[in-house]
């Protein structure tokens, strides 16, 4: 499995911008030896509290439940927390909290209700003081295996090499850029690409209203009053580079 994950890697290193099939197709080799029906790549930006996730399953109107399993404030998540004291380890929810307070907390029923998985696992790739990233999958029944631990352990470099590649592909925002929540760098993303308010609703998973509402902050913060000119200045602003999934 190994030897195929690194030539997907090499052809989403071939990719422009780290091409999100080129990554789904990574997580899918990833899926099979690990039972797992979903997996992302998760990154967290200490700094802003951004988030920003890669691959199939933050689409079909589950990213808002894609965002509850990676919080802003990464330090408070016991996968992703640790990242930051530089561990490590590939792991799961449920051990590292315990079977009953894992079935007990927000996230999984979060998992269990809206992504279908009652099992987290997580494949640490990146943590300092600025950023945590790493690979979350899940599955429902029983918890990820001591040997399916390991063989996240054994493609974990790969996995490094593919985060690295797609941080060095994101555009970094100009400097005075304002800070968008997730949602509303994906409305943003999306309103780039030509999609009305509606169409963002449907790709997103929420309301017209709900669209129009994160429109007003984007347009507020970018000082401006419609959308042809929201585009552009973010444009101006390399906000709009690296936009994946």
């Amino acid at each position: 499995m190994l030897e195929v994950v690194v030539d997907l890697v090499r052809a989403a290193a071939e990719a422009p911008h780290g091409d999100g099939v080129a990554v789904d197709a990574v997580l899918d080799v990833l899926r099979e030896p690990l039972d797992a029906s979903f997996a992302i790549v998760s990154r967290v930006d200490l700094r802003t509290g951004t988030t920003w996730e890669a691959g199939r399953d933050t689409s079909h109107g589950r990213g808002e439940a894609v965002a509850a399993l990676v919080p802003p404030d990464a330090t408070s998540d016991p996968l992703l927390g640790a990242l930051v004291g530089g561990f490590r380890q590939p792991s799961t929810a449920q051990s590292t909290l315990g079977r009953q307070a894992w079935r007990a907390g927000p996230v999984f029923d979060v998992a269990r209700g809206a992504l279908g998985v009652t099992q987290v696992a997580n494949l640490p790739l990146h943590g300092d003081a600025d950023r945590v990233s790493s690979v979350l999958l899940g599955r429902r029944g029983r918890d990820f295996t001591r040997g399916q631990l390991d063989t996240l352990a054994a493609v974990q470099p790969v996995m490094t090499a593919l985060d690295a590649m797609l941080t060095r592909t994101a555009t970094p925002p100009a400097a005075g850029a304002p800070v968008l929540t997730r949602r509303e760098h994906e409305v943003l993303v999306l309103l780039s690409q030509g999609h009305t308010a509606a169409s963002i609703g449907r790709t997103l998973g929420c309301s017209v209203r709900t669209v129009h509402r994160h429109l007003a902050h984007v347009y507020a913060k970018l000082d401006v009053g419609d959308r042809l000119l929201a585009v552009q200045r973010a444009r101006d602003l390399g906000m709009l580079g690296g936009a994946a999934g």
